[in-house]
């Protein structure tokens, strides 16, 4: 209730709404933007899952600072003083098997593109290139295993 308090936005599956009940419901419903998602089955999986792609993809576009589109990869966007930072980290190409050496395959690279939501005046990144080319997004190369942190410096206005 704290969360829904503080304005939180709340996705529920409809099966959480009837766990609720509906006084519980109407209650979290006037604190906070509640929004009960439809039920969606995963194409590929043939499996039910609790979001579509479609609007996890609305969420993303919503909310995160950086796009990324590309190979899959995890990644993560922190702030700090001077602007965005995200790591890009391919965790593909590397297969480690028990108690034996890593295998790493090294023409597995992750190709991505970095679109900041926002104007932007630099983007570096930290270890291995430094300054990149200005634009509208920048394009990474990830070998296998390896991680690209890329910092993205706003636009002052005056």
């Amino acid at each position: 209730m704290t969360a829904a308090e503080g304005g939180s936005r709340i996705l529920l599956h409809p099966r959480h709404v009837e766990a609720l009940g509906p006084e519980l419901f109407a209650k979290l419903d006037k604190t906070t933007m509640i929004e009960v998602l439809e039920p969606w089955i995963n194409p590929d999986t043939q499996r039910s899952a609790a979001i579509s792609r479609e609007r996890l993809r609305q969420i993303e576009t919503d909310t995160l600072p950086i796009g990324l589109t590309g190979d899959p990869v995890q990644y993560q966007i922190n702030r700090n003083q001077n602007g965005w930072v995200i790591e890009v980290i391919n965790n593909d190409g590397v297969v480690k098997e028990g108690s034996k050496p890593a295998v790493v395959h090294q023409q597995v690279i992750a190709r991505v593109k970095l679109t900041p939501r926002f104007a932007w005046k630099q983007a570096t990144e930290w270890e291995t290139v430094g300054a990149l080319a200005q634009g509208e997004s920048v394009n990474l190369a990830i070998p296998p295993g390896e991680s690209r942190f890329v910092e993205f410096a706003p636009k002052r206005e005056p």
